[in-house]
Order: C-alpha cells, then structure tokens, then sequence
C-alpha cells in the first residue's frame, strides 16, 4: 500500500458534505474496497454545489480517481476509484464457494 504524502485530504473548504463524503469513502481510501459508486439526484438543490466541493477536494488526490457520469433524468453517479485496490483484485480475484 503506498502512503500519501499530500495534503490535498486537509479539508480545506470545510464542506460537511466532503466530511460525511470521506466517511463514506474511507475503506476505498485506505485500499480495502476498490470503488464505490454514488448518486446524486436530479432533485437535489445542491448537487452543482457538491460536484464543485468533490472536484476542488479530489482533483489532486493520488489514492483516488473519479468519473462523473451523467444520466438521464439529471442526476449524477459518482464513481470513485482506488487503482491499486482495483488490481490487486484483478490479481488476486475472490474465489467462489458453493
């Protein structure tokens, strides 16, 4: 597992969403999940607001990468991605019991 030694993870906008975010997101930021997937809605009246918190707060992270995808009816999946989690999994796939 390699170390970041950045300090782009200091919430420095102090948003209560990147804080309930980097809960949510903290085994994938420590490699023990390779992605998590999220959504905003189309409903929510601060969905332009927390993609600007998401891009200010993750464009320089080095454990994680993002895709934003829109769809359809308005709303938003977030993907986010832990690269070494990810090929760790494709070397080492979990094995199926029956």
């Amino acid at each position: 597992m390699s170390i970041c030694n950045r300090n782009c993870c200091e919430n420095k906008i102090n948003s209560s969403y990147i804080k309930w975010l980097i809960e949510v997101l903290g085994p994938v930021i420590l490699g023990s999940k390779p992605a998590e997937i999220l959504n905003l809605s189309s409903k929510d009246m601060n969905k332009e607001s927390k993609l600007n918190d998401i891009k200010s707060f993750f464009s320089n992270c080095s454990k994680l990468s993002y895709k934003i995808i829109n769809i359809p009816d308005g709303g938003i999946r977030l993907v986010f991605i832990n690269k070494d989690a990810l090929s760790i999994t494709k070397v080492y796939p979990l094995s199926r019991t029956i």
